[in-house]
């Protein structure tokens, strides 16, 4: 049976739910769409069974329908990195999809794109690292590069500031500055001389500028 044969079967080819599955089909396989990098460009496609040529919408009706559709609702992957099929999608509010999309900043490097989170992770950091050193100016290819100090030297007796060397706690207490804070910072990648030099203070009375 032909395609339009189908549409005219099934009869829901004005609904929001045959838009949503062909919103999903485009941005997937047409590469005219203005999306099509974030999707099908970086390799994310749709299972056999709901882009058969004749029954892939009736296949993914019929998953909808049994797993919550609703018309305020939209389809979202649970992994953003992985294809569009039953085990990997759902039926969420706006809202809680774009907050599942609140760590999916794409950045290519070298032909590579991933998230920052996945770059972060390949480093061997937080899962923000990567995201936190762009916030502080870094250039992607020294924020996806440079590896972040290991949890064994931040708390080893070797992190020298101003031809002094001694221990991170000892640090926080020449320094005034609490050890959580000194840590997160050298985590965040922050360079000793910065984390060390700059005053607790300094984000408040910024933050205060710009409210000012």
């Amino acid at each position: 049976m032909s395609t339009k044969s189908k549409l005219t079967t099934h009869g829901l080819s004005g609904t929001r739910i045959y838009k949503v599955y062909r919103g999903m089909v485009d941005r997937v396989t047409n590469p005219n769409r203005d999306n099509y990098s974030r999707y099908g460009g970086r390799g994310i496609k749709i299972c056999d069974k709901w882009l058969d040529k004749d029954n892939g919408f009736i296949n993914f009706y019929k998953w909808a329908m049994d797993n919550g559709y609703a018309d305020d609702l939209t389809i979202d992957r649970k992994d953003v990195n992985g294809n569009y099929e039953p085990s990997n999608c759902r039926w969420v509010t706006f809202k809680e999809q774009q907050n599942n999309r609140t760590d999916s900043r794409f950045i290519t490097y070298k032909g590579e794109t991933k998230t920052a989170t996945e770059w972060s992770e390949a480093l061997g950091g937080s899962r923000n690292l990567v995201e936190e050193r762009l916030k502080l100016g870094w250039s992607i290819e020294k924020a996806v590069t440079t590896p972040p100090l290991k949890p064994s030297k931040r708390n080893s007796k070797n992190i020298t500031f101003n031809n002094k060397t001694q221990s991170l706690r000892d640090w926080s207490k020449d320094l005034n500055i609490s050890y959580s804070t000194l840590a997160g910072r050298l985590r965040r990648g922050w360079s000793v001389s910065k984390a060390f030099s700059t005053p607790t203070e300094e984000k408040f009375s910024t933050s205060e500028r710009r409210r000012g």
